[in-house]
């Protein structure tokens, strides 16, 4: 998910975009290679600052990471939704093209899975495009830790906002018995299995007394949706120690 830098020099590791595909009708998923053909090493659910020139002027902000390390051959695949009046977001689905450079540093965050030790669930919360680190989680943890089951609650004003759908659906389909999917939209679909309405203290009980017992939260998404999604979970007895979330500010030194 995207969140605001300031204008900054040139510096970091110098990549070239590869792959630019639509993924909603405002969010596209953006692959980069670094020039030197080093790989990105980085843990599932940590992003990256992307410096990119907008009209003469030099801008960042950050994204996470969507794949697992080392997937497409040590490239980085980010996904950028576009933000109301957002000039990063908005240049990088309209204008961005294969082949123009952009520089990127990190990684940073700390939106990662304690280490596995055995058999664990993990409950991932996301709204919007905070669904973005969840998507290198789960590619991960899938691939990497048999022993790991996840359930992942999503949340979107509708359907068509749903970010990566095709792709956790095949993820679902490859893993049923590890990977669960519900969606929370606010505009339910017809005829689509969601849960209809702002995702809330009930609809959340709902979801949890259905899944095994929870060994970790992960929650990413804008800061109220953090807060209530917080709030929900001490209501229903859930420890802090437990939850996981990521903050929007970006540290000048990553």
């Amino acid at each position: 998910m995207e969140k605001i830098g300031t204008s900054v020099p040139v510096s970091g590791r110098r990549c070239k975009v590869v792959c630019i595909k639509k993924n909603t009708a405002d969010s596209v998923e953006i692959l980069l290679k670094d020039e030197s053909g080093e790989p990105f090493v980085f843990k599932p659910g940590q992003f990256f600052m992307v410096n990119v020139e907008i009209d003469g002027q030099m801008v960042r902000r950050t994204y996470s990471a969507t794949n697992a390390p080392g997937e497409f051959d040590g490239a980085l695949r980010l996904g950028v939704k576009r933000r109301p009046g957002g000039l990063v977001s908005g240049y990088m689905n309209d204008r961005l093209k294969v082949g123009d450079e952009v520089v990127v540093k990190g990684p940073g965050g700390k939106l990662v899975p304690t280490e596995g030790r055995g058999p664990r669930h993990l409950v991932l919360i996301a709204g919007g495009s905070g669904v973005t680190p969840m998507i290198s989680m789960a590619r991960t943890l899938l691939a990497s830790e048999p022993d790991t089951s996840i359930s992942l609650i999503y949340c979107n004003r509708c359907l068509d906002d749903v970010m990566f759908l095709q792709e956790l659906n095949e993820l679902v389909d490859s893993n049923h018995d590890r990977f669960r999917v519900f969606h929370v939209l606010k505009e339910n679909a017809e005829g689509w299995s969601a849960c209809a309405g702002r995702l809330n203290v009930d609809i959340l009980r709902d979801i949890l007394n259905g899944l095994p017992a929870v060994d970790e939260y992960l929650v990413c998404g804008t800061p109220e949706m953090m807060t209530g999604v917080c709030g929900y979970l001490a209501e229903l007895g859930v420890p802090a120690s437990v939850i996981r979330t990521e903050t929007f500010n970006v540290p000048e030194d990553i």
